[in-house]
């Protein structure tokens, strides 16, 4: 299983990678593409279009399908798909989906949250979530209680890096105020 965004398929490897894998039938690879339409300098479809990944995918001989990214049922039920081939799942979805000054707002691709910043989305992400979001919300809530009980801790709270997340040069200066 690879992960993928839909900017970094404009990289040229990932074309030569999508070649070998349909030549050599690798139908064990899956690879999921966040496909939200921005990278880091801009709207994606302004800087190389990539609008039509499943069709291309499709052309490099792959098993390929559009699904709505933020639908955790799809995504799980796309684990039981059928791989005869290599197989790409194209995830569409919102960027900051969920926190509407966040939303297809590129800022958001490489801006650290202050710590005020990260309370308010805490505190408005349910606000506007539709009913089947909320669900899925109290899905993901649960799963991180239980990860809790057996130690491994909750992986998306920002306010405790990791030691090893804290040593990487992007996050020198994200958690000084934080501690």
């Amino acid at each position: 299983y690879v992960i993928e965004s839909d900017g970094a398929m404009q990289v040229g490897i990932n074309a030569e990678a999508m070649r070998f894998a349909s030549k050599h039938k690798l139908n064990n690879l899956v690879l999921y593409i966040d496909k939200n339409g921005y990278q880091a300098m801009g709207e994606t479809k302004s800087i190389l279009d990539m609008d039509n990944l499943v069709g291309e995918f499709k052309e490099f001989g792959w098993s390929a399908y559009e699904i709505n990214g933020h639908n955790y049922d799809w995504i799980i039920n796309s684990f039981e798909l059928q791989k005869e081939n290599p197989m790409a799942i194209v995830c569409k979805t919102i960027k900051g989906k969920g926190w509407k000054k966040a939303e297809n707002n590129n800022l958001y691709h490489y801006k650290q949250l202050s710590k005020e910043e990260y309370e308010e989305w805490k505190n408005s992400y349910t606000d506007d979530l539709s009913e089947e979001d909320k669900l899925h919300k109290e899905k993901m809530d649960k799963y991180n209680e239980a990860k809790k009980r057996i130690k491994l801790g909750d992986i998306t709270d920002p306010t405790h890096p990791t030691p090893y997340e804290k040593s990487w040069w992007w996050n020198w200066g994200r958690y000084r105020d934080w501690e």
